[in-house]
């Protein structure tokens, strides 16, 4: 390949990287929750009632997100950035849920605060990830991958980088992994509930999966 050839190939995969890494902030952006669990009447369900019921309307809401919920979350700039690289939001987003599954173990409420211990399985995003690096490394690092760069642009190693997420997220031999988290809410002025922390609640939900993002771009940095 021409000195010129490769730098051309090299611009496309940074910019691949450099869009790719756009989506991974605009998973992060989707699953940071806006949870308002209700308010507990007198006559009504009781408090620990009510966070048990608003938890599973907040993960239910997540895994079943359609284009409509992601557009209104995402805004339709990043919309556009899916479909510019050929991608489907909703699918992509769903990669992170499909094998999401909770309890929850215990709900603790004292006054206008409460804890809620969840027990939750998801992929092992951190074993998955070194799978995928491995993969990833030894096809970015072959005369196929240059030649296919060269050709495809930085749209087509998008592409094929997501090909290869989907195959071994989707994959039923996907590890999994099994933890407890406990997440803290409080009550407001209106009797409302509401997590304190929802990015702690994201983690809680999703795990590691901002570890494997980020290992995943970093591969694609440091194969091209």
């Amino acid at each position: 390949m021409s000195r010129c050839k490769q730098m051309s190939t090299e611009t496309s995969c940074a910019r691949g990287v450099a869009r790719l890494k756009q989506l991974w902030v605009a998973l992060a952006a989707i699953v940071v929750l806006s949870c308002s669990l209700g308010a507990c009447a007198p006559s009504g369900p009781s408090d620990e009632e009510i966070i048990q019921q608003g938890i599973a309307q907040a993960v239910t809401s997540l895994k079943s997100m359609d284009a409509e919920d992601i557009a209104q979350d995402l805004g339709q700039e990043r919309i556009l950035l899916f479909e510019e690289l050929g991608l489907d939001a909703e699918s992509f987003v769903g990669l992170f849920t499909k094998r999401l599954s909770y309890s929850i173990e215990d709900i603790a409420a004292d006054g206008d605060h409460a804890t809620a211990t969840l027990k939750v399985t998801n992929i092992d995003f951190e074993a998955t990830a070194q799978q995928l690096t491995q993969q990833a490394e030894v096809w970015f690092s072959s005369p196929e991958a240059r030649e296919f760069a060269e050709e495809a642009g930085e749209l087509g190693v998008i592409q094929k980088m997501f090909s290869f997420i989907e195959e071994t997220l989707s994959s039923p031999e996907a590890p999994l992994s099994t933890h407890q988290e406990t997440v803290a809410l409080s009550r407001d002025a209106e009797g409302n509930w509401s997590i304190d922390d929802k990015s702690a609640f994201s983690r809680a939900l999703l795990g590691d999966s901002v570890l494997f993002s980020e290992s995943l771009t970093q591969t694609m940095d440091t194969t091209f």
